[in-house]
This record gives structure tokens, sequence and C-alpha cells, in this order.
């Protein structure tokens, strides 16, 4: 019985150390996602700062549409993926609104 009980301790303790191990590697794991994040964060927010406010005129009540907004943002030079990043868009999108749009930008 005192060994059956043994065993069956020494499982469990085997279990805890694997599922603490994976917690560990969870952690670290979001570590690095927190991380990339805050670095995507950085380069945003220096982004942000690149681009000059909105001139006036061509805005709805709500402001700029998206394609007003992509095209302004390819004015200043930014890339395609760089404006995808910044409005939250996908890059396919941001490229075909910037190509369609190539003779209003020139």
């Amino acid at each position: 019985m005192k060994r059956l009980l043994g065993e069956e301790l020494e499982e469990a303790r085997e279990i805890s150390r694997i599922l603490v191990e994976r917690i560990d590697m969870r952690v670290r794991e979001l570590r690095e996602i927190e991380a990339r994040l805050d670095r995507k964060m950085a380069v945003l927010k220096s982004l942000l700062g690149k681009v000059p406010p909105l001139e006036s005129g061509g805005e709805s009540a709500t402001g700029p549409s998206r394609i007003e907004e992509v095209v302004r943002l390819g004015r200043t030079g930014l890339q395609v993926r760089d404006i995808a990043a910044l409005l939250d868009m996908p890059v396919g999108e941001v490229d075909l609104i910037l190509s369609v749009n190539q003779p209003v930008m020139e």
C-alpha cells in the first residue's frame, strides 16, 4: 500500500513539474509577444510623428475617408506595409488603393 501511494505521489510530482515547465514556457512566449508589441507601438508612434496634419477640405463630418487617408499617407512617402499597419488595413487593400489613385498622387 505504501509503495502504491509513493508511486502515486511521484507521478503527481512529475505531472506538476511538467505543468510548471509548460506554464513557464507560455509566460516566456507572452513576454516575447509583449516585447514585439512594444516595438510595434514605438514604430507606429514614430510614423505618426512623420505624418503631417490633415489639410482642410475633402473631409466628411466624421473625418477623411479611408481611401483619402491611404492616399494622403502615400503622398508622405510611407511604405505600403507601414500605411497598412498604421490604419489596420490589409497590405493588399492599401496597395490597390495607391495603385488606383496613382495619378491623383502625382
